[in-house]
């Protein structure tokens, strides 16, 4: 590779300061996002390196690959484009390299300081490394459709952490990483293997948005989960739970509990509720008090109903 150099000679500090201005105005106009999805790449392009503002890249389907040197090479190749390149763009704030037929957890994007949002979805990944404890600056992790079965305790530290979504993965409980993150708002971890909600999910406590739906869960949900005071959104479809109480969801403004084996259900106390999916289940009982002024969606189709409560008149 020739390295070229340009040298610039300016007859007066005021002629320099003016070539400036405009250097930086056409700086200016480069874009801040690059949508590269769908291009069949291997590598960026190298000119995509010129332009330093960029703080979005979106590499979905393609086929990028962390650069490895081959020892026997005397000379290093001295190619750019790889994702080990990635963390030259110094503002970068946002990265998808969605399908992209990963197999190993590109660690060179722990350099990437400056990450808040990095999606690594539909990969076939299996494990995270501990290097991902670098990514101080993460608000969203996207980590659904590989093929992990935990995650490290080293996520403990990423403290900024608001959204975690591992759905379709085979994991067979929520990790306990997760329970650790104060700030953790939404958390998807639907079409797992996940038996049980854990005893100490109340940790989570600006948890806003729980779907485990499409799992395993056969048990009752633990009796501090009515801790959980800011959660509006559940979503529990799919599963095989017995015993489903909605006083523990004070705040809720959508509960999804259909497809499980519950036998009586309850509104009671349900202020925020809008809607109640609940169908195909098995409920023989269904009773209203309190019943809450928002609802207006309710869905107890293919249960073993025999009457409905005249409660459910009197609603708003």
């Amino acid at each position: 590779t020739v390295r070229k150099e340009i040298v610039m000679a300016f007859d007066t500090r005021l002629e320099q300061s003016r070539w400036l201005e405009r250097a930086e105005k056409v700086i200016s106009y480069h874009c801040l996002e690059a949508n590269l999805a769908n291009c069949s790449l291997e590598r960026v392009p190298k000119y995509f390196f010129l332009n330093s503002n960029l703080v979005a890249i979106n590499l979905a389907r393609n086929f990028m690959r962390e650069y490895e040197e081959d020892p026997s090479r005397r000379i290093p190749t001295r190619t750019i484009g790889w994702i080990n390149n990635l963390p030259l763009f110094q503002h970068l704030t946002s990265l998808s390299l969605s399908d992209n037929s990963l197999e190993d957890f590109p660690v060179s994007l722990c350099s990437a300081l400056s990450l808040e949002e990095l999606d690594l979805s539909c990969n076939g990944l299996r494990r995270v490394k501990q290097d991902i404890r670098n990514l101080s600056s993460l608000r969203t992790l996207l980590l659904h459709s590989n093929q992990l079965t935990s995650l490290p305790l080293e996520i403990i530290e990423l403290k900024q952490l608001s959204t975690v979504v591992i759905a379709f993965n085979k994991f067979v409980e929520i990790p306990p990483a997760l329970l650790e993150l104060p700030e953790l708002t939404v958390l998807i971890a639907s079409g797992n293997y996940i038996t049980n909600i854990p005893e100490d999910i109340q940790s989570i406590r600006n948890l806003q948005h729980l779907d485990v739906r499409m799992n395993r869960i056969n048990t009752k949900l633990p009796r501090h989960f009515s801790q959980l005071s800011a959660l509006g959104r559940v979503n529990f479809r799919g599963n095989r739970i017995p015993e489903l109480s909605l006083k523990r969801f004070s705040v809720a403004q959508m509960i999804n509990c259909s497809e499980n084996a519950i036998r009586s259900l309850t509104i009671s106390n349900n202020r925020e509720l809008q809607q109640l999916i609940a169908n195909a289940n098995k409920i023989s009982h269904f009773s209203i008090v309190h019943g809450p002024e928002l609802l207006s969606i309710i869905d107890l189709s293919k249960n073993e109903l025999s009457s409905l409560p005249d409660s459910l008149c009197e609603l708003p």
